[in-house]
């Protein structure tokens, strides 16, 4: 075959498929462009205008192989609507019927709702909303979003931290590390200074510190709270199950822990797997995932998709993944909640109208105020007391222990007296002033033993049974605690 004879068979064959047409078409971009006419008399005329074919470029073999790859045949055997596998559709549903269920236009649509939280439901409708503070639906749950842009530390948002700051800039200032922080104790008496410090330690006499000052009684705050600090050093309360305290509410603690994706046991999402690598797997992101069907009718594929949805005429799908004409209702010993088919056992009335575990319950509200201890009526606790006190009528009550003692603590809060300037307290006795060496005012725990730094002489308090401990209302060691420095900048033990 010469030259031209095979310039004439690959326009032909190009022709044919219909990727080669008038040079003065505009319609859709030219695949061949590497085949042109010629004037030149020494090649074969095309037989009606006297032009002839020259020898296509060398690159046009390998056009024609690479489009042979990429071009997209639609599949529409079968199909009145929905997706052609090119992306483009099969067809559009008349308002007859004008829902695709399996590619074909239905009268009815079931929404496939089943492990998701929000996103589209197959019908038009949504499988619900998120409501959370940056949340957002990503592959049908809610996730909460962490927000770290320009932010070098700091809370992210979603109970986790933007990053931690390094020994040589360690302050945490508006999301930014700094190696130096000016303390801010403008009109304060005790309580944080800004830079992880305390502007100062209240006397036994006004013992707490309420809005940057030194009160005698101290009022706690737990309303709206589920958890953390009541703002007089106790807590509002304690997170079971796994659960963490965020912002005050007990929050499910998600499960991420070597993963890139998938559930993360919260009803959210560990990550989504981009575009090159879609498929989840075990918490990894891989190029292909193979559904896995086998003999199921409906139910989800393994791979994100599902193998198939239930008529009307059997709307449910079982856990094997076969689609099943009727469901049994399961209400046994319930007056409210679901019931196992998409209804309802029931509705609960207005003076108990929550549903827990198929009973109505009433809502109980917690009652706490002008108290520090106790029951707060709902099976929780308004407060704990410190070691060596009881709660009594929602006050921390405690017998004062000045037994051979002439300065130092009291036991309950009080003191037992003080020593002159130049003395210093040990053990409950006024002996000549110590040296405050290395210790501050923050001060330190030596078992039982407080001691702390005072007007530049060591203070030495026995704790005794109440025990020493970090006090995270005042910011310093105290007796009747427990504990260290969360922050880990202040050393529980003595130097």
């Amino acid at each position: 075959m010469t030259h031209g004879d095979r310039a004439v068979v690959l326009v032909f064959l190009l022709s044919g498929l219909g990727l080669v047409g008038c040079s003065s078409s505009t319609k859709g971009p030219s695949f061949v462009e590497d085949v042109q006419y010629s004037e030149d008399v020494s090649g074969v005329e095309d037989g009606r205008s006297g032009d002839v074919l020259t020898e296509p470029d060398s690159s046009v073999g390998e056009t024609f192989g690479d489009l042979a790859e990429v071009v997209c045949q639609p599949d529409c055997e079968g199909r009145e609507c929905g997706d052609d596998g090119c992306g483009g559709q099969c067809g559009r549903c008349p308002n007859a019927a004008p829902y695709c269920v399996n590619w074909l236009c239905s009268i009815e649509c079931v929404p496939q709702c089943d492990g998701r939280q929000c996103g589209d439901d197959g019908c038009g409708g949504e499988c619900g909303l998120c409501t959370g503070f940056q949340e957002e639906c990503l592959q049908g749950h809610c996730l909460c979003v962490p927000l770290c842009q320009g932010l070098e530390c700091g809370s992210d948002g979603c109970g986790g931290e933007c990053g931690f700051c390094g020994e040589l800039a360690p302050y945490c200032l508006e999301g930014r590390c700094e190696a130096e922080c000016e303390p801010d104790c403008a009109g304060k008496e005790c309580g944080d200074d800004g830079c992880g410090g305390d502007c100062g330690k209240c006397p036994l006499a006004a013992p707490h510190c309420d809005g940057a000052l030194c009160q005698l009684t101290c009022t706690p705050d737990c309303a709206g709270k589920q958890c953390g600090d009541d703002g007089c050093g106790g807590q509002c309360g304690q997170c079971g199950g796994g659960k963490v305290c965020v912002a005050g509410q007990c929050q499910c603690k998600p499960d991420c822990l070597g993963k890139e994706c998938g559930p993360d046991g919260c009803g959210g999402v560990c990550g989504v797997c981009p575009a090159d690598e879609p498929s989840c797997q075990a918490g990894r992101c891989y190029e292909e995932c193979v559904p896995e069907c086998n003999e199921r009718e409906c139910g989800p594929d393994g791979c994100g998709g599902l193998c198939g949805t239930c008529p009307l005429s059997k709307p449910t799908c079982d856990a094997t993944g076969k689609c099943k004409s009727n469901c049994t209702p399961t209400c046994a010993g319930k007056v409210c909640g679901p019931d196992g088919c998409g209804g309802s056992c029931g509705t609960c009335p207005a003076d108990k109208p929550s549903c827990s575990e198929g009973k109505c319950v009433s809502t109980c509200t917690p009652v706490c105020f002008f108290v520090e201890c106790g029951d707060d009526g709902c099976g929780g606790s308004c407060g704990s007391c410190p070691m060596g006190s009881q709660c009594i009528q929602g006050f921390c009550s405690c017998t004062p222990d000045c037994a051979g003692r002439e300065c130092g603590s009291d036991g309950c809060g009080g003191s037992c007296g003080s020593c002159y300037t130049s003395e210093t307290c040990v053990e409950g006795q006024c002996v000549q002033g110590l040296e405050c060496g290395s210790i501050n005012y923050v001060g330190c725990c030596q078992a039982n033993v407080l001691k702390y730094c005072e007007s530049n002489k060591l203070v030495i308090e026995e704790c005794g049974s109440m025990g020493c401990g970090w006090d995270s209302a005042q910011k310093y060691y105290n007796c009747g605690y427990s504990g260290s420095d969360p922050s880990g900048h202040n050393p529980k033990a003595c130097p």
